[in-house]
């Protein structure tokens, strides 16, 4: 077990122990009784994203004692994830169909394939807030102009183009009359992709063909799954809804963990540094879940990735602590907690992201610079791109910063009125 500084929230141990049911494990549980418990079940439920799992996971307990309030919450997580998803999917036809006419393969990354192959193809049962599209980087200009033709258009983001041309996706694409959006991955890694993008598991080559809402649809194998887990369940800057893809990860090992070729999710992960994250990640499902991979390989990572106990604890408390919080207004960003985390990357992982960091976003190649700003080196001369660059590298630094602050601040007031 890892670092327990308190004990759950009730509502949310009851709440975890409702989905150990629907993993397998004996059915017992707590209820929230009072109007306030039951008020924290549905507010850490719906930001969780395991609203619609747990609904699913009270047909293992007979007229389970919740307020019928508690009950029509429920429906409404379930009928509002059915309805968000549907108009997700449809899309995906419409996509899938155009693009298939382009000749562009395409691999659905994220909450599809954890729908079709994890949850039985019920597209209600897991939360999903955009379409995930994987493209070959050689046809990533063609994808994107065909979301043009289906009437998308670029959202507006705060991230400059600079940092998008090394991101995993180009700025993402909304629908304005279907209220969708998706995003064109051109990797399934990280954004300092090229730190080794030749170890990167290759998508496409292990790629399968599954039947997806009745259209055949190419899907990523379990590593290259696991592997796009672990990139985007420990490093991306989202909230308490990681339950959700932690939740994704506990089904996985609970009906296909035994199917999963585990060397092909190792070697990668530990040549590009991502091995700890990883094992970080299962402990945590281990944890709160009940699962974990099979022994072998269970004792092998832990032996591979866990550095000393002091390193480890701390970020992985931290991380916990915040994913269990059933106060909403106390949460951390994630990507504040996964600062914490590189500490286990030590000392391999630093010098080696401090090069690149400076290698990508402070000193490119000059050619680069001239195709971002449209200038000519003839003209303003090399010092002053460079100075241009690091204006630009610094205010977007502090805008990034000033919306977190503010972020923060408005929480902190919506929670005390």
């Amino acid at each position: 077990m890892l670092l327990h500084p308190t004990a759950l929230p009730d509502e949310v141990a009851g709440a975890l122990h409702v989905l150990r049911a629907e993993l397998g494990a004996p059915p017992q549980a707590s209820f929230p009784r009072d109007r306030a418990s039951c008020g924290r079940l549905i507010a850490w439920l719906t930001a969780s994203g395991l609203g619609p799992a747990y609904r699913k996971g009270l047909r293992h307990f007979p007229h389970p004692p919740l307020p019928a309030d508690v009950h029509d919450a429920l429906d409404a997580l379930h009928h509002g994830a059915l309805a968000r998803n549907m108009v997700l999917f449809s899309e995906l036809g419409r996509i899938q169909e155009a693009a298939e006419k382009r000749g562009i393969a395409l691999i659905p990354l994220k909450g599809v394939p954890a729908i079709a192959c994890l949850h039985g193809g019920d597209i209600a049962m897991r939360p999903m807030a955009d379409l995930d599209l994987l493209v070959r980087p050689s046809r990533m200009d063609e994808a994107l102009a065909l979301l043009d033709g289906l009437g998308y258009a670029p959202a507006r983001s705060p991230i400059c183009s600079f940092l998008q041309e090394k991101a995993r996706h180009a700025l993402p694409r909304v629908h304005p009359r279907r209220k969708a959006m998706v995003e064109i991955h051109r990797g399934a890694d990280y954004a300092f992709r090229d730190m080794g993008q030749a170890a990167m598991p290759d998508f496409f080559a292990g790629a399968r063909r599954v039947a997806v809402d009745g259209r055949e649809m190419l899907l990523p194998s379990w590593p290259a799954w696991m592997f796009q887990w672990a990139v985007h369940t420990v490093y991306m800057d989202v909230y308490s809804n990681k339950m959700r893809d932690l939740y994704d990860m506990a089904r996985l090992l609970a009906f296909h963990g035994d199917e999963v070729p585990w060397s092909e999710v190792v070697d990668p992960c530990r040549t590009l540094y991502l091995l700890r994250p990883l094992a970080m990640g299962l402990a945590l499902v281990e944890d709160l879940f009940g699962v974990a991979p099979p022994s072998p390989w269970k004792e092998r990572l832990r032996a591979l990735a866990f550095p000393p106990a002091p390193v480890r604890d701390l970020p992985v408390w931290l991380i916990r602590n915040n994913l269990v919080d059933a106060v909403l207004t106390r949460r951390i960003p994630l990507s504040v907690l996964s600062a914490l985390c590189l500490a286990s990357h030590l000392p391999g992982w630093t010098p080696r992201l401090v090069r690149e960091f400076l290698r990508i976003f402070v000193f490119p190649p000059p050619t680069l610079i001239e195709k971002q700003y449209g200038l000519r080196r003839g003209i303003v001369g090399t010092p002053w791109m460079y100075l241009l660059r690091a204006g630009h590298v610094l205010a977007v630094i502090a805008d990034r910063l000033a919306r977190k602050l503010l972020s923060l601040v408005a929480a902190g007031g919506s929670g005390r009125r």
